[in-house]
């Protein structure tokens, strides 16, 4: 879809997530970008420690649902999924018939959550169902118990549903796009709305003197045979850090000094800390979990490589790693599992790809970018070339576009 030539001034549209805003960057940037264009714009979302109940900020509406998040336990998940539909329902419709809403966009996963805007669709307001994760994948590569992978099934129902239900559906990537088509969606009411932040978010520029401090102590370490990899993202088994440890044993001869650092945290933190001890790497891996903002910036601009060392599954291979674009844009080149998602996006010249779980052709790829510096700066500006391709300043007009064609193709 095209944008239109109407204006979405005036357009009232509300946005229902089941995570914190502003901490999500996605939604925050949907909702900043739907306002500049004139809609009045509400948000529907959970409730954060100390954060208010209701705020008006940048003239956005945020209503914030006191349920607290669980990832872990499937019973609690449920649970605290049950509780948010049902604030959420009852918040949407009361401030639809306060506001009459001209679209709701409901960004969750997995789907069902759309059902909440039943009577604003009943009077004649737009549903967009927007997709960052493709739920049935998700919990099947992430779900340990018997009766998680029973749900399986029942999301791939409720997703099929759900895409029938909303009047327009986004994904982040053409790979899941496809894959909903092959499971029977119609593909011409799901648009791909790729993923990237917004580059206004990034500010590398600000860094300057960091970065001519700390490329000048890159330098001279690099000369001592020193190498910094940097992990940024959750710290969870399908995150292939396993295969980040091994290949730091490998390199034991090759490249003793090689140093893994990871910056996150979750629930195969001991596992790492337990796999270092066995493999006599714990000198070499350091988990700066609990590091502040300022910190993390160092350490990221110290780095000599960022990883993605994210395990190839059926979820994997339809979504885009964020943590890759800030890598991206703080000038860091990347090493990363080599997924359909990715591969499909950046080119052989712009990142290090390694066969996923394989740890010996990792340490091959670590190795090789230290022994060659001076194709660093060539991935880092095909990588930044990319990135600005489907930079938000392109992907946010066609979201735009999207509302535009929607808000104006019936009468509201």
């Amino acid at each position: 879809m095209k944008p239109g030539r109407v204006s979405l001034e005036g357009r009232r549209v509300c946005l229902v997530g089941r995570s914190r805003y502003p901490s999500d960057l996605y939604m925050r940037r949907e909702a900043e970008s739907l306002a500049s264009s004139g809609c009045r714009i509400s948000v529907i979302c959970q409730r954060g420690k100390g954060e208010p109940i209701h705020e008006k900020r940048d003239d956005i509406d945020i209503y914030r649902m006191p349920v607290k998040r669980f990832e872990r336990a499937i019973n609690r998940y449920l649970f605290e999924y049950g509780a948010f539909f049902a604030l959420s329902s009852l918040q949407l419709i009361a401030l639809h018939i306060m506001k009459h809403f001209h679209a709701v966009q409901v960004n969750t996963a997995p789907g069902c959550l759309i059902f909440i805007a039943g009577i604003p669709k009943l009077t004649g307001t737009r549903l967009i169902f927007s997709m960052r994760k493709p739920a049935p994948e998700f919990f099947e590569a992430t779900s340990r118990s018997w009766y998680g992978k029973l749900l399986v099934p029942l999301i791939n129902l409720v997703e099929k549903l759900s895409l029938r239900f909303a009047d327009h559906a986004l994904t982040g990537s053409r790979e899941m796009r496809d894959n909903l088509g092959r499971k029977g969606a119609d593909v011409n009411k799901i648009s791909v709305v790729v993923n990237m932040p917004d580059e206004s978010s990034f500010h590398p520029e600000d860094y300057e003197k960091l970065y001519e401090k700390i490329a000048a102590i890159k330098k001279e370490e690099r000369r001592k045979g020193m190498f910094r990899i940097l992990f940024r993202g959750p710290v969870e088994e399908n995150s292939g850090l396993d295969v980040v440890v091994k290949a730091i044993a490998n390199l034991k001869q090759r490249l003793p000094g090689v140093q893994f650092r990871i910056s996150g945290k979750g629930n195969y933190s001991v596992g790492i800390r337990e796999l270092a001890k066995t493999l006599k790497v714990e000198g070499q891996v350091e988990n700066i979990e609990f590091a502040s903002n300022d910190r993390i910036i160092e350490e990221v601009l110290a780095a000599d490589a960022g990883i993605i060392p994210t395990r190839e599954n059926p979820h994997s291979n339809l979504v885009h790693p964020p943590e890759i674009y800030e890598l991206i844009a703080m000038r860091i080149p990347v090493i990363a599992s080599r997924l359909e998602s990715v591969a499909a996006y950046f080119p052989e010249d712009a990142i290090v790809y390694f066969e996923s779980g394989n740890d010996k052709d990792l340490a091959d790829k670590i190795h090789y970018l230290f022994a060659h510096p001076e194709e660093i700066e060539h991935r880092n500006q095909a990588a930044r070339e990319i990135c600005t391709t489907y930079g938000w300043e392109r992907e946010g007009k066609k979201y735009l576009g999207i509302y535009q064609t929607l808000l104006t193709s019936g009468t509201q």
